[in-house]
């Protein structure tokens, strides 16, 4: 084999280097530095070598890299669909169901059966109603029996507190008459 035939071939000749140590090594060849005019170039001086099995291996990775990004773009394009079938969905119930509460509403039976549903319960309620009334009522007479003695016992305390607060607004006056004189 020439040394032509065992050089990789997408790797131009003039980057390439035979080095004396790598004499032994199952490539000949070996890549020892990038020149690029950029500010950003990386500088290497690894040798690295690429059988058949790996450059199979990349490019059927690459090949199962694009085939699923297919895959994934086609079911997210589906979801679209799928997403633009129920917004549509959601638009005409919004835009049909005042169209179909007013249909219901307008309806006389239903009005009929409203009035006769009110009236039942209107029934079942009074009583009740009646009940909780005359219970009310107790309560507040019991309430009524026991703050009638407590109203005693604190009616001199309301009487002396009013005679102090006057007491103070008297003192008051006075103060702001002897400061304005």
């Amino acid at each position: 084999m020439t040394s032509r035939q065992l050089r990789p071939s997408f790797i131009p000749p003039m980057l390439l280097k035979r080095s004396p140590s790598d004499r032994n090594a199952s490539s000949p060849w070996a890549i020892r530095s990038v020149r690029v005019l950029s500010k950003a170039t990386i500088w290497s001086t690894f040798s690295c070598s690429t059988g058949v099995i790996q450059s199979a291996v990349m490019k059927f990775s690459l090949i199962v890299a694009v085939v699923v990004l297919a895959l994934a773009q086609g079911s997210f394009a589906q979801e679209a669909l799928n997403l633009d079938n129920l917004s549509q969905y959601f638009e005409d119930l919004k835009n049909k169901m005042p169209q179909d509460l007013s249909e219901i509403i307008r309806n006389p039976d239903l009005v009929n059966q409203a009035r006769t549903f009110l009236e039942e319960r209107k029934a079942q309620l009074e009583p009740l109603a009646i009940q909780i009334q005359e219970q009310l009522r107790a309560a507040s007479t019991n309430m009524e029996e026991q703050l009638k003695p407590l109203a005693t016992q604190l009616q001199p305390m309301f009487e002396n507190l009013q005679k102090q607060v006057e007491a103070m607004v008297q003192t008051m006056r006075d103060q702001a008459d002897a400061i304005g004189n």
